[in-house]
């Protein structure tokens, strides 16, 4: 069996290239993916989409004739009933909108005139008069009516197909593929997009509004995923696209007497497992006198006759031009000097001013949190561990201790250390997953979530595990048993107020309270904010909140009656807009928040915040010497480049030389590793990747990591993710 082992890719140098002038592309195919078409009412030409932009072509045929270039995106074409004008979609205002030009291209204007708006399907009224379209916003699809005089919109179908799948990817429930027939009908497409996590795919269905009543009727047809409905123009037939056995086909249903037959399958794939950015499958339509059905898929142009399903390719070349800049390249070297860290964790306040935070795994303290004083008082470590995994700092109230929680492969704990440093003395006597450390207003214990090491294994993706428990933990001066007081049901963070003997968490409920002794909890502040990390401040009367990486403040609302008050964020102050990677009340009742390495203090939650880096460095691993991997055969991309039996030359941490053994120069003190039978490969960059991490308690050996690496991915970028 041949093994792979990855190499992460060095890039030497410094240069970022400067915006080139635009260049010019062009090329002719006889292929395309994706197009669109429409039939000219006359029956002698045809419209159709390739790559962006709009083409003409004989209905036999030949060389096709660009109608619409440049920049913006033109799609899905549609020829107005008389035949003079063409309805398409088009970014060119800025956002997709429904745009008119004639027949030839020439004259185009914009139509519907949405700011920020995703359009598809355009699809002319029977008169003329009106252009349907599709429009998503906010992950909800609507069909719309717009005139074609003034270009007012309005409303037509609305969703009844149910709430956004959990994936953005998806498509927006709701009604495509419109269609207008010649007698009024408006038919069109309802789409239920697969929930998320649900094996049972998206749904769709061909639905009728009838002229007279306006009433919908969903059509029953014989294949249940049917999607994108076209009446011939005599109103005799329906062609619709339907998914069967995993496969996409058209069918044809004679309206007279119900029956139904193939007429082409498969055709290439539906859209209603992705975003239909071009509708659920490519436009289609009958030919002028009804006797054929005009398609693209598998890369040509299809004419079917519709009584004997005859094939007919209808070849076309086409040539595409453009202006394109050459792509904007950056090279960068890697560092070699010590490691600056970019995120400040856990930052917490002491009575007197201090600070301390989290940052790389190490705790960090600072004897001012002052933007000015900042030099004067550099960070130091807390502790003195040599393999430091270290989390949450909180300070005693007499300022005389940290306490603060690690993870590690073997589990973690909870600890304290001298404020002015030293060896930590650790206070929980078994390893569990422990977070949010809070000390008792007497000092002398802590409290904190702690779950089971096995469930906080698998549920890696829950910040607060499902058996997690509010623990009560003796700081005196060892390890002991913690005392197990009641399951906090996905709460968190617990914290004090000023003469109140009542432990408050932040929760999925909101803020919750409970004694000492962990009595049933009570719901002090109800929110209805999914995802608020609630804090009331130090005096019971204030509340900051975290939603996403927003953090705002305002008031606690008062308690009427036995009912808890409902949290109401239109009454609040926002302290920041986005980026916020943790924040804290300092004792004080002033206001501390981080973004990045940055920390931000103001002594109430309406001052101006003291802005300051917390960021520090620490030494780089560095490797020196030289090792050769030989043996191997190596994929060097230098083109096409593959070399067998290779030596591969590494010094320090870069690598100097790659060629067949022998061929490069070894120096004599190499260490020589023998890797026959390996394939080495640069390491995979995944650009696009969703990959689970806890981002409180950062572990190295986080499975993600380390299924990346078993599959030669050595770096990835994350565009979905959080602040941090």
């Amino acid at each position: 069996m041949m093994r792979s082992l990855a190499v992460g890719v060095l890039l030497l140098g410094t240069a970022v290239s400067r915006l080139p002038a635009q260049r010019a592309v062009s090329f002719t195919v006889r292929e395309g993916t994706w197009m669109s078409l429409d039939a000219a009412p006359d029956g002698r030409s045809l419209v159709f989409e390739l790559l962006g932009d709009l083409y003409a072509l004989p209905m036999g045929g030949g060389e096709a004739t660009p109608l619409l270039t440049g920049s913006a995106w033109q799609s899905q074409p549609r020829f107005s009933p008389d035949g003079e004008r063409i309805a398409y979609i088009s970014d060119g205002s800025g956002s997709d909108n429904v745009w008119l030009a004639n027949a030839d291209g020439s004259s185009p204007r914009v139509l519907s005139g949405i700011p920020r708006a995703v359009m598809v399907s355009p699809a002319w009224s029977a008169d003329g008069k009106f252009v349907y379209a599709t429009l998503i916003t906010a992950r909800i699809a609507e069909l719309w009516r717009f005139d074609v005089a003034t270009g007012a919109g309005a409303k037509v179908v609305g969703n009844a197909n149910g709430q956004p799948s959990g994936l953005v990817s998806a498509p927006a429930p709701g009604p495509y593929s419109a269609h207008v027939a010649r007698d009024g009908a408006l038919w069109y497409t309802a789409v239920t997009p697969r929930a998320y996590g649900v094996r049972q795919g998206a749904a769709s269905a061909v639905v009728r509004r009838d002229p007279v009543t306006q009433r919908d009727e969903p059509v029953t047809l014989e294949e249940f995923t049917a999607m994108a409905p076209v009446t011939s123009n005599d109103g005799k037939w329906l062609v619709y696209a339907a998914q069967s056995r995993g496969k996409t086909g058209l069918r044809v249903r004679d309206l007279a007497n119900a029956t139904e037959r193939w007429l082409a399958y498969p055709i290439d794939r539906n859209q209603l497992e992705s975003f239909p950015s071009r509708d659920v499958v490519p436009g289609y339509d009958f030919t002028a006198d009804d006797r054929a059905i005009i398609a693209a898929y598998g890369g040509q142009i299809h004419r079917i006759d519709l009584a004997t399903g005859t094939d007919a390719i209808i070849p076309f070349t086409a040539t595409y031009s453009a202006s394109v800049p050459a792509p904007v390249t950056t090279t960068r070297r890697i560092g070699t000097g010590p490691v600056r860290g970019r995120m400040a964790q856990h930052v917490a306040a002491s009575r007197d001013g201090r600070v301390a935070w989290s940052m790389m795994g190490r705790i960090f303290v600072r004897a001012t949190a002052t933007a000015k004083a900042a030099a004067t008082t550099p960070a130091r470590r807390a502790t003195n561990t040599s393999d430091p995994r270290e989390f949450m700092p909180v300070w005693s109230p007499d300022g005389q201790w940290l306490a603060f929680v690690t993870w590690t492969r073997e589990g973690g704990h909870v600890w304290k250390v001298k404020a002015a440093g030293g060896t930590p003395v650790r206070l929980t006597d078994a390893p569990a997953y422990f977070i949010d450390p809070v000390w008792s207003p007497d000092g002398t214990s802590l409290y904190a979530i702690r779950a089971a090491l096995g469930t906080a294994r698998v549920q890696q993706a829950l910040q607060v595990p499902s058996d997690a428990k509010l623990v009560k933990i003796t700081a005196g001066a060892g390890a002991a048993p913690v005392a197990v007081l009641a399951a906090t049901n996905g709460a968190r963070h617990p914290h004090f107020v000023q003469g109140d003997s009542r432990v408050y968490l932040s929760g999925p409920a909101g803020i919750v309270s409970m004694d000492a002794l962990g009595a049933a909890p009570r719901v002090e502040v109800r929110s209805l904010v999914a995802g608020a990390d609630t804090r009331l401040s130090p005096d019971g009367t204030r509340l900051m909140v975290q939603v996403g990486d927003r953090l705002l403040t305002l008031g606690k609302p008062e308690r009427a009656g036995t009912e808890p008050p409902q949290l109401d964020l239109s009454r609040a102050v926002l302290l920041q807009g986005g980026a916020t990677t943790s924040f804290t009340w300092t004792p004080t009742g002033g206001v501390m928040w981080t973004t990045g390495h940055n920390l931000h203090r103001a002594e109430t939650d309406r001052g101006t915040p003291d802005t300051m880096s917390l960021a520090v460095e620490i030494a780089r691993p560095t490797v020196s010497g030289t090792r050769v991997l030989r043996g191997g055969t190596a994929i060097t991309m230098r083109g096409a480049e593959i070399v067998r039996d290779a030596d591969i030359v590494i010094t320090g941490d870069r690598i100097v030389a790659i060629g067949p053994r022998g061929t490069v120069p070894v120096p004599a003190n190499a260490m020589i590793r023998d890797v026959r039978g390996s394939t080495i490969m640069p390491g995979i960059v995944d650009v696009h990747a969703h990959w689970q991490y806890r981002r409180d308690l950062l572990e190295p050996e986080t499975p993600s990591v380390y299924a990346n690496l078993a599959y030669g991915v050595t770096t990835v970028r994350d565009p979905q993710t959080f602040a941090d």
